[in-house]
């Protein structure tokens, strides 16, 4: 039953769009009225289920109520005679809609499937305006509604609305905005009250006069609004008007589901600025960055590209600018900038030409609404550097290196006063080498005779590789320098050489390791672990060393644990030991990880493995897991519930499950006997039958069960698994058979295409339930006209319908006149019956598709604010009677992208009695001021077999900014 609920608001929306698409009536327009009878049946008997179960407006449930429900079963719809109109088809929409209206009104009221209210509920009431509750509670219902005052029983009952939620108007233009009477008309002048409130700044000044009601006549259905918005010729952007239906309302008028509209405004304000430069005159250094700043008098509220142009004085010209037509012509003001640095490099030369300057203004092609203030320009001097000769020399004139290293000695340019330059050319630059105390070229690997600058290097690093000798012989060093014969344009500098001191080890490098990376010990035995050196120290060393533990263990499952191992000078291989515990508890997978420390002694250094693990053998018992054979039973009154208990090993101990039991359905302890607390498994079982009878009460009371749990306080090391509760449904020998009948009339169905059928039941039972078929074939059909044929058809647990799938075989013959003929089988379960009509014939089609048209069925564009759903209704202007994919495409439109959009519907298949569905997208909120975005979904091509686009082919969404 809460399903139902969930897909009305779905069901209304296609079934007003397909009436609109049929003018012609005809057998489509049938089938629509039927449709919706079933439909206001099926909520009718959902409102009854709910006014019994919490005893409101019961005296409007036919036959009253019996135990908390329905005294009778859900009637089947009325038969429809003479001809269907499209009236018939509005009038059944407005019903259904007031029904799912009055559901949501009791869900919210009582809390239940509140999932199934759109928006959710607030306060007890839906969060979206609807009607409200009109109906009296009884005195000893708990908790009570509100009553509202009883329309006059001689006056006919109307709701009055808007038309639509939501209306997007341009300042300057008129917004016409409907208001619709639904049930039918007055019958007598009425005077609605309407209300007005502002947002985003708006006043009451933004618009001409506003209406504080509207009048209908008796005969009048909908009426329209004429509101002006007035342009005010300001940049105020996210302005909006809402009118809603006020109070009090004329006796006999309600609030109908959409009581008021929200008209956001559309900005066509300009804000005039002004654009100047800080400063007129300006001065900078060759090399040096030009800073230039252009200010705005105002945040502009919009993008806006600003000119600029450059003029060249004293001998200046374009290439003393290195980023002149690169970035700097134009500036770009973002909508709350007003103030942007331009900043032109100014090359240096190597020339003696002062005197030279460039003018930067101002252009003469501004956007609308901007003029140049004063200063319109600046004019830059520019600083000449001359020519001076290019230095070179080290950062250090001294430096220290150990033995077994890389020394990196780094050697730059610059030009007085201290200033980086570029060599300008490829120069090679001479090196050379002395060597002091003791040391040689030996002491060294490759030694570099000179360094290459390339044109645009700086700074060059020299890379010398230290020998360690393994001899102690400290005081080594040596010197490099600079050589005297330097390239044209090039001068020694500061520090022309660099000694490096040579730091001596005197002992050899040793890695240390584990000897594997994995051990095993069992519990009461000693652990051993061997740690190894790659050479004899030539000294006593010490490795530190730290644990971890893993999977449970913890120190107590151990002896005394190592921190150290130590090695004299000749050794190279230790074993450290240690106790496991046998703790005599079940607890497998447990280890200890030994790892080499951080603080080793110098030159010594972590080789692999540099940790090892250690896992433990456990001796103690299983951990075991128990479960219910299966998530439910079944069992009929006047027998015997049987129900399996399983561990999933044999626990090598006696194990006492304890059970605990509910009961569901109106069943009580009085339906069943005896029911043993407790399910005991020996050391080696694994499994366990728990039995009790059901009682036959000779009572009609379906639906009744019990639910087995397992226990809380289990024995040690056991554990419920997955599976931790079953529930035994009762079946009832007092309950009437149900009526099975087909749902879907006979129906064509093309070659190559799935055919479905529905089938419903008279209630929703709480199993589920499986019904047999049997086919017949018509004309020249034979089995190969079809895939496998299902034997049955199966009701999932609570619901009315199930849906048969039979494919038809494309055969490429021309073979007209073929039929299979579907039927309830004769062998129905104990408690069911075959109603009318127990059969259906699916007529097969050699010719192409059945041809369709999909559109959007809305309006081509609405708006949604950040942080919400954007949705629309996509619909087939005709019940398929087969499968069909749509998919959708995404687009985004001023400055929107993919990530202002989160999960949304990328397809649909529509199925075979399915014309409509929603599409839902949702809008991120990113906190920043940016409006004119929109996202436009689209239909996907190429679209399927027998399928066209419509007119509206695509829905664009207008996003209001949130920040």
């Amino acid at each position: 039953m809460v399903a139902l609920g969930l897909i009305c608001s779905v069901v209304v929306a296609q079934s007003s769009f397909v009436g609109a698409q049929n003018e012609e009536g005809g057998s489509q327009q049938l089938s629509e009225v039927l449709l919706r009878d079933e439909l206001i049946g099926d909520q009718e008997s959902l409102l009854n289920v709910y006014r019994c179960l919490f005893n409101i407006d019961t005296q409007v449930v036919p036959g009253g109520c019996a135990d908390g429900k329905p005294a009778q079963a859900k009637p089947d719809p009325q038969p429809f005679s003479g001809t269907p109109t499209l009236r018939d088809i509005e009038v059944r929409d407005e019903l259904v809609a007031d029904q799912e209206s009055l559901l949501n009104v009791y869900r919210c009221l009582f809390n239940i499937d509140t999932h199934a209210v759109p928006g959710g509920c607030t306060d007890g009431k839906p969060a979206e305006s609807k009607p409200e509750l009109t109906a009296t509670p009884q005195p000893t219902a708990t908790p009570q509604p509100t009553a509202t005052t009883t329309p006059d029983p001689e006056l006919p009952t109307v709701s009055a609305r808007f038309v639509l939620p939501s209306y997007t108007a341009a300042e300057g233009t008129t917004a016409q905005i409907s208001v619709h009477l639904d049930y039918s008309a007055p019958g007598r002048t009425v005077t609605i009250p309407l209300t007005s409130s502002f947002g985003g700044g708006a006043t009451e000044s933004d618009f001409g006069p506003l209406p504080t009601s509207i009048t209908f006549g008796p005969t009048e259905t909908t009426k329209t609004i004429d509101i002006a918005i007035i342009d005010d010729k300001l940049s105020d952007p996210g302005e909006s008007l809402t009118l809603a239906i006020g109070q009090p309302l004329p006796n006999g008028v309600l609030q109908g589901v959409t009581p008021q509209i929200t008209i956001d405004i559309t900005d066509t304000g300009v804000t005039p600025v002004t654009v100047r430069f800080a400063t007129s005159t300006a001065t900078v250094s060759e090399g040096s960055l030009a800073q230039l700043r252009l200010t705005l008098d105002r945040a502009p509220g919009r993008t806006l590209t600003i000119p600029l142009t450059y003029a060249f004085h004293g001998g200046a010209t374009e290439s003393d600018l290195g980023r002149l037509g690169y970035v700097d012509t134009t500036i770009d003001f973002g909508p709350n900038t007003t103030s942007i640095v331009v900043g032109p490099m100014v090359v240096d030369d190597g020339l003696v030409d002062p005197g030279e300057s460039f003018t930067v203004a101002i252009g003469r092609n501004l956007p609308e609404r901007v003029t140049a203030g004063i200063p319109s320009q600046v004019t830059v001097n520019i600083d000449d550097a001359g020519v001076t000769p290019i230095k070179m020399g080290f950062n250090s004139p001294s430096a220290t290196a150990s033995e077994g290293s890389t020394l990196l000695l780094p050697l730059g340019l610059y030009r007085d006063p201290a200033k980086v330059v570029t060599a300008g050319r490829t120069v090679e630059i001479p090196l050379e080498y002395s060597f002091h105390g003791g040391a040689s070229a030996a002491d060294l690997g490759t030694q570099p005779t000179s360094v290459t600058f390339g044109p645009s290097d700086t700074n060059m690093s020299i890379s010398i590789d230290i020998v360690d000798d393994g001899l102690v012989d400290p005081g080594e060093s040596f010197t490099i320098s600079i050589g005297q014969t330097l390239p044209d344009g090039f001068a020694h500098g500061a520090h022309t050489q660099v000694t490096v001191q040579i730091s001596d080890s005197g002992v050899p490098a040793v890695e240390v390791s584990f000897g594997q990376s994995t051990y095993t010990a069992a519990e009461g035995t000693t652990a051993q672990v061997t740690v190894e050196l790659d050479r004899a120290p030539n000294r006593a060393v010490t490795i530190p060393l730290t644990t971890a533990f893993q999977n449970g263990a913890s120190a107590a499952d151990f002896g005394t644990l190592p921190t150290s191992v130590k090695f004299e000078a000749s050794e190279m291989a230790k074993t450290v030991s240690f106790a496991v515990v046998d703790d005599q508890q079940g607890d497998s997978g447990e280890s200890i990880t030994l790892a080499i420390g951080s603080n080793l002694p110098d030159r010594i250094t972590a080789g692999t493995p540099n940790q090892a693990t250690v896992n433990i053998t456990d001796t103690g018992v299983p951990e075991v897991k128990v479960t219910f054979g299966s998530a439910t039973y079944t069992a009929a009154e006047g027998t015997t519930a049987q129900i399996a208990v399983e561990l999933d090993k044999t626990p090598n101990r006696t194990v006492v499950i304890p059970l605990t039991y509910t009961f569901g359905g109106g069943a009580t302890a009085a339906d069943f006997g005896t029911r043993p607390a407790f399910a005991t498994f020996a050391a080696n079982q694994t499994s366990q039958t728990i039995s009790f009878t059901v009682t036959d009460d000779q009572q009609s009371d379906p639906g009744e069960s019990i639910t087995l749990a397992i226990g809380s306080n289990l024995p040690t090391r056991v554990t419920a698994g997955t599976t931790n509760q079953t529930t035994v449904n009762i079946t009832d020998t007092g309950v009437p058979a149900i009526s099975i009948r087909f749902r879907t009339p006979d129906h064509t169905v093309t070659e190559g295409f799935t055919a479905y059928v529905r089938l419903s039941r008279g209630q929703p039972w709480d199993d589920s339930l499986t019904i047999p078929l049997t086919y017949s074939l018509g004309g020249s059909a034979t089995a190969a006209d079809f895939g496998t044929l299902p034997a049955s058809a199966t009701f999932a647990a609570g619901s009315f319908t199930a849906t048969v799938a039979i494919p038809l075989t494309d055969d490429d013959l021309d073979d007209t006149g073929e039929s299979i003929q579907v039927s309830i089988g004769t062998t129905l379960p104990e408690g069911f019956e075959a109603g009318s009509p127990n059969q259906v014939t699916i007529n097969i089609s050699d010719a192409d598709p059945k041809q369709l048209q999909v559109q959007f069925a809305t309006v081509a564009s609405s708006t949604v604010t950040e942080g919400s759903y954007a949705s629309t209704v996509i619909c087939l202007d005709d019940d398929p009677w087969r499968e069909v994919r749509l998919s959708y495409t995404y687009s985004f439109e001023g400055g929107a992208t993919v990530d202002d959009i989160g999960e949304r519907d990328l397809s649909q298949t529509f199925a075979a009695w399915s014309d409509c569905y929603p599409v839902v997208v949702w809008i991120n909120s990113d906190d920043l001021d940016e409006t004119g975005e929109s996202i436009v979904v689209s239909v996907k091509q190429p679209l399927p077999d027998g399928v066209t686009l419509g007119t509206v082919a695509q829905v664009t969404f207008h996003i209001i900014d949130a920040s």
